[in-house]
C-alpha cells in the first residue's frame, strides 16, 4: 500500500517510514502540509491512502484531509492527534473515510488501522480431497502397470 505520511515531529516520522516499510508498505512522507498537498495534487490516484497529524503548521491535519477529499472524494484519511477529536462536525458524506488515531500509538495500531481500511485479500478456497482425487485419478490409471 502507498501512504502518504504528513507528520512535523521527525521522530514520529522516522518511526512510521521505518514500521510501516518493514510491513510492505510504501511511504511517501512530508514535514509539510503544502508541500504534501502539492504531491496529492499532482496525482491523486497514487496513493492508497494518508496518515496526518492534525497539529500542522501551515495548513491543518483537518483542512488537509479537506483539500484531499475535494480532490478524491474516497480517499481514505488517517488523523493522529494527542487530543480529543471526532469528526462529527465535519461533512456527513466524508464521515467514512477518515480514521481518528490517537496519540500516542502503537506502531501496530497503525497496522490494524490500514488493514481495516484495504483488507487483504481472502485467500483462494482450498480444494476438496474428493475434487482432487476425481482430477488426478485418470492420470494415476494411466501410469498403472498390468
Amino acid at each position: 500500500m502507498k501512504v502518504l505520511l504528513v507528520e512535523d515531529d521527525p521522530a514520529i516520522s522516522a518511526l512510521l517510514q521505518r514500521y510501516l516499510g518493514r510491513n510492505q508498505h510504501q511511504v511517501v512522507a512530508f514535514a509539510s502540509s503544502p508541500d504534501a498537498l502539492q504531491a496529492f495534487r499532482a496525482d491523486p490516484g497514487v496513493f492508497d491512502v494518508a496518515i496526518t497529524d492534525l497539529s500542522l503548521k501551515d495548513i491543518s491535519g483537518e483542512e488537509l484531509v479537506l483539500k484531499f477529499l475535494e480532490l478524491r472524494p474516497d480517499f481514505p484519511v488517517v488523523i493522529a492527534t494527542g487530543y480529543s477529536y471526532s469528526v462529527s462536525h465535519l461533512p456527513a458524506a466524508i464521515r467514512p473515510c477518515i480514521r481518528v488515531l490517537l496519540k500516542p500509538f502503537l506502531p501496530k495500531q497503525v497496522l490494524e488501522i490500514l488493514a481495516a481500511i484495504h483488507p487483504a485479500p481472502a485467500p483462494a478456497p482450498a480444494t476438496r480431497p474428493a475434487e482432487i482425487a476425481s482430477t488426478i485419478a485418470p492420470q494415476l490409471s494411466s501410469l498403472a502397470v498390468a
